[in-house]
C-alpha cells in the first residue's frame, strides 16, 4: 500500500507547475514507512502558490484525487503523521482541482484515530462552504469537489443530524440549480455534481465515502422520504436540461444510482411486531440483547407454480405462519432442500428471526439456520445474485453484546463454533473499517468460553478461520485450487496484528502449552484440548510473515 501511495503522489507533484520539497519529502517518507522530525512542518509551512495545478493536466489532477481519496486511510496504518502530512498539503490545493475528493476520508481516518479535533474538522467544512460561496461570485469556474467536500465533512459534526441534513441538501439545490441556470461552471464540474449529489443520500464506495470499495452503495440509516423524493425531483429536472448534454446525461446516471441504493438491513433498533398472519412473531427470548424482528410474509421470494422449489417455498410458508412445535421438525427439511439453491435476500432476514425464536418445549432452530447461511456464503458462486444480505446477517451478528450473541447461538455451541467457521469466508467481504472491531469482538466470545466454560471448540474454529484467511492473502487460491478475490490489505494486516499482538499474550495467559514448564496458572483443560488450541494457533502464525514476526518481536517471547 506505501508504494501505491507513494506512486499516487509523485503522480499528484507531476501534476504541479513547479516542484515542491515539502511534496518530495513527504512521498520519501511515506516510501519509508516514517516521517522525518521536520516533515509536519514543511507541509504546514508550505506556501500554496506552490500547488498550482498546470491547465492541461486538471482532469488527471482530480482523478488522482479520487484515487487518493480511497488508498489514503491505510496510512493511518502506518503511521497517522503521514496522513496528517498529506491533509496538510491537499488542504493548501486550491478549491476545483478536485482536492474536495480526497478531504473527507482523510478527515475522517485523522478524526477516528484522534489526529484531529472537531474544532479542525468544522474548520474544514466552512472552507468547503466558503469556496462554493466564491464559485457562485464567479472566482472560480469548479465547485464540484467543494459541493462533495461540504456533504461528506457535514456528516463528522455533532448537531442534529435531522437539522444538518436539511441545512446541506438546501444548500446543494441551491448551488446545482444556480450552476445550471446561470452557466457560472463548466461541463465536467456540473456533470460530476449531479453524481455527487448522491453522496447526500447514501453511500457511493467508489468516490471513497463507504467503508469498502467492494460495497454495493446503501442509504444512510438516518436519510427520509422527502429528501430522497427532492434529490429525485432535483436530478430529474437537470436531466431534462437538453442544453447542456454532460449535465443532463450525469442527472440521468444519478438517477441510476439512487435505483440502486438499498435499505440499510441491519442496525439496533427494536421493530414493532405486526399482526398475526402478516407477520410471525419472532420476539424469542432473546435476553434483551437482540432486537424482535418484523418478517412480512408476503416478501417471502416467489417460485413459479408447480415446480419443486414451489413447493419447498410454499410448505415453508405454511410452517411459518402456523408457528407450531411439530414445525421443528419439518422445517429444517426444507431449509436442507434449498442449501444447493443461490437464495435471494429476503430469506437472511428470516434466517436471522427464525435464529432468535424458540418453540414450545425449548426446541430451536439454531443449527438449520447455520446450515443454511453456509450454503449461502462458502465454497460455491452465488450466480451472478448478490451475497450482501448474507453478509450483513453475519457482520451484523458479530456487533451483539456478548449475552446477546449467548443467547442467540448458544454458549460453546455447535452453532456458535460454526458461525466462527463461516468467518473464514465472510470476513474477507467485510467493509475494512468494520474489521478489527468484529475481529477482536468475536475473539473476546471465545475467550470467555475458553476461561469460564473451559470449551475450546469456539476459540480453535476462529483461530483456523484466521489462518486460512491468511493462507489464501498468500496463495491467492482456495484449499480445492480456485482462484480467489482479492482480499484487503487492511483485513491482512489487522488479523496479522491480532494473531501476535492480541491472541498469543491472551493464550499464554490461559491455556498452558503441553509439556511445558511455566510459572503461569492457566485454565485446567485437557491436554488434548491445549494441544488443539496451540495447534491451530500454530498453523496460523505460520501465515504471518517472517517480517512481521520480527517487528513485533514474538520471535524472542
Amino acid at each position: 500500500m506505501q508504494r501505491i501511495i507513494s506512486t499516487l503522489l509523485e503522480e499528484f507533484h507531476a501534476c504541479l507547475d513547479q516542484k515542491v520539497p515539502a511534496i518530495l519529502n513527504l512521498i520519501a517518507c511515506v516510501k519509508g514507512g516514517k516521517p522525518t522530525p521536520d516533515m509536519l512542518k514543511l507541509c504546514t509551512g508550505m506556501d500554496e502558490s506552490y500547488l498550482y495545478v498546470h491547465d492541461s493536466k486538471r482532469k488527471k489532477f482530480k482523478s488522482l484525487c479520487v484515487a487518493l481519496s480511497l488508498a489514503l486511510p491505510s496510512l493511518s496504518q502506518v503511521n497517522i503523521d503521514l496522513l496528517l502530512g498529506t491533509y496538510q498539503i491537499l488542504d493548501k490545493c486550491p478549491w476545483g482541482s478536485g482536492k474536495g475528493y480526497a478531504l473527507p476520508s482523510v478527515l475522517r481516518s485523522c478524526s477516528v484515530s484522534g489526529a484531529l479535533k472537531q474544532r479542525e474538522i468544522d474548520e474544514a467544512l466552512l472552507k468547503s462552504s466558503q469556496a462554493l460561496e466564491r464559485s457562485g461570485e464567479g472566482e472560480f469556474d469548479d465547485d464540484d469537489d467543494a459541493l462533495f467536500a461540504m456533504m461528506e465533512i457535514s456528516k463528522f459534526l455533532s448537531f442534529p443530524k435531522s437539522k444538518r441534513d436539511d441545512t446541506v441538501l438546501e444548500k446543494v439545490c441551491l448551488t446545482l440549480r444556480r450552476g445550471s441556470n446561470e452557466g457560472h461552471a463548466s461541463f465536467d464540474s456540473r456533470a460530476s455534481a449531479n453524481i455527487v449529489v448522491c453522496a447526500l443520500l447514501g453511500s457511493i464506495p467508489a468516490l471513497g465515502n463507504g467503508p469498502s470499495l467492494l460495497d454495493s452503495s446503501q442509504l444512510h440509516p438516518e436519510t427520509r422520504k422527502d429528501r430522497v423524493l427532492a434529490v429525485k425531483e432535483l436530478l430529474i429536472e437537470l436531466a431534462t436540461n437538453i442544453k447542456d448534454v454532460k449535465c443532463c446525461d450525469a442527472a440521468t446516471i444519478g438517477m441510476g444510482i439512487l435505483c440502486s441504493m438499498k435499505n440499510p438491513v441491519y442496525h439496533n433498533t427494536t421493530v414493532l411486531i405486526g399482526s398475526p398472519g402478516s407477520t410471525i412473531n419472532l420476539m424469542g427470548n432473546t435476553g434483551g440483547g437482540m432486537p424482535g424482528r418484523k418478517v412480512d410474509m408476503n416478501s417471502m421470494p416467489q417460485a413459479k407454480e408447480g415446480t419443486l422449489i414451489g413447493e419447498i417455498l410454499s410448505n415453508l410458508k405454511s410452517c411459518l405462519d402456523r408457528r407450531v412445535e411439530t414445525n421443528v421438525f419439518y422445517i429444517p427439511r426444507f431449509f436442507q432442500c434449498l442449501h444447493g439453491t443461490p437464495l435471494p435476500g429476503p430469506f437472511a432476514k428470516i434466517a436471522e428471526a427464525l435464529l432468535a425464536e424458540r418453540f414450545e418445549g425449548g426446541n430451536t432452530l439454531k443449527m438449520p439456520c447455520m446450515k443454511l447461511l453456509s450454503s449461502q456464503i462458502k465454497d460455491r458462486q452465488r450466480s451472478g445474485l448478490d451475497d450482501r444480505d448474507f453478509i450483513n446477517l453475519m457482520l451484523y451478528i458479530t456487533k451483539l453484546s456478548v449475552p446477546a450473541f449467548h443467547s442467540l447461538l448458544g454458549r460453546g455451541s455447535e452453532a456458535a463454533e460454526m458461525f466462527m467457521s463461516l468467518m473464514e469466508y465472510a470476513l474477507p467481504k467485510f467493509p475494512s473499517g468494520t474489521v478489527e472491531q468484529a475481529t477482536m469482538h468475536l475473539w473476546e466470545i471465545c475467550h470467555k468460553d475458553l476461561i469460564e466454560l473451559k470449551s475450546v471448540r469456539c476459540s480453535i474454529a476462529l483461530i483456523t478461520s484466521f489462518g486460512r484467511i491468511l493462507e489464501k492473502a498468500r496463495n491467492g487460491v482456495s484449499k480445492k485450487g480456485r482462484s480467489i478475490d482479492m482480499i484487503a490489505p487492511v483485513i491482512i494486516s489487522t488479523l496479522q496484528k491480532i494473531v501476535v499482538d492480541t491472541l498469543f499474550p491472551a493464550l499464554c495467559n490461559t491455556v498452558k502449552v503441553p509439556g511445558m514448564q511455566t510459572s503461569l496458572e492457566g485454565i485446567h483443560i485437557s491436554v488434548k484440548d491445549a494441544s488443539s488450541v496451540w495447534s491451530a494457533y500454530n498453523d496460523c502464525l505460520c501465515e504471518v510473515p517472517l517480517l512481521v514476526l520480527r517487528d513485533k518481536k514474538i520471535l524472542s517471547v
